[in-house]
């Protein structure tokens, strides 16, 4: 259990931690239904302030400043130039995190069976399926043994979930920047290559969200 990150529970469409923290609460209702769907639930936010956390896709940070201070240490990875300016700008004198720039859908900077806990929030809504099983395999190889995957992604298989996708698909031609999944899918790619998983959440939203653990032992 990750100690150091809080556990907690979705209901009505928000957060909340199992005992009264005025901090969660916030985040919270800053957050809503995005984190909602991707809980970050008992196994994603739990590790010690002795963990080690990724998160991939921080953008302006609203999840980011919650996480930073619970971890020993916070490796944020972004695809934009301006989000990897700008974030220790606005994390400031915070100290014990790494801000690295990518441009495809691994870490090489990062050493294998290095990070504790994965995380992304509103990220897999925006990424191709075969970049997703890239980022997968990724993940499974700098993760630790036990470590764990939490992110969110837009479920194709609800009412809300189709109809963003035909608000936000345009024209004929125009393409839609929202990537949309069904469940199994995801399940299924990540069962493949060697998670288990551990929970899979949906609801009417149109966001599911899981959460994914390296085994024990890896040999």
């Amino acid at each position: 259990m990750v100690e150091g990150l809080g556990i907690f529970s979705s209901k009505n469409g928000f957060i909340k931690r199992t005992e009264p923290d005025q901090t969660r609460t916030t985040l919270a209702t800053e957050i809503g239904p995005t984190i909602a769907w991707g809980r970050f639930s008992r196994s994603a936010t739990s590790g010690t302030p002795h963990s080690v956390v990724l998160e991939l896709g921080p953008g302006s940070g609203r999840l980011t400043r919650h996480l930073i201070g619970r971890c020993r240490e916070l490796i944020c990875a972004d695809y934009s130039r301006m989000v990897c300016k700008w974030l220790p700008q606005y994390l400031g004198k915070k100290r014990h995190f790494k801000v690295h720039h990518i441009s495809k859908p691994y870490f090489p900077m990062i050493p294998n069976e290095s990070i504790d806990v994965v995380v992304a929030n509103g990220v897999f809504e925006h990424i191709e399926l075969e970049d997703l099983s890239f980022y997968l395999e990724d993940f499974y190889r700098i993760l630790k043994p036990s470590g764990v995957v939490s992110f969110n992604y837009e479920n194709i298989m609800t009412s809300a979930g189709l109809q963003w996708l035909r608000t936000f698909r345009g024209e004929p031609g125009d393409g839609c920047i929202f990537r949309f999944y069904h469940p199994d899918t995801l399940r299924w790619l990540s069962e493949n290559i060697g998670f288990a998983v551990l929970h899979v959440t949906v609801d009417e939203s149109r966001f599911a969200h899981i959460e994914l653990q390296k085994p024990p032992s890896c040999s």
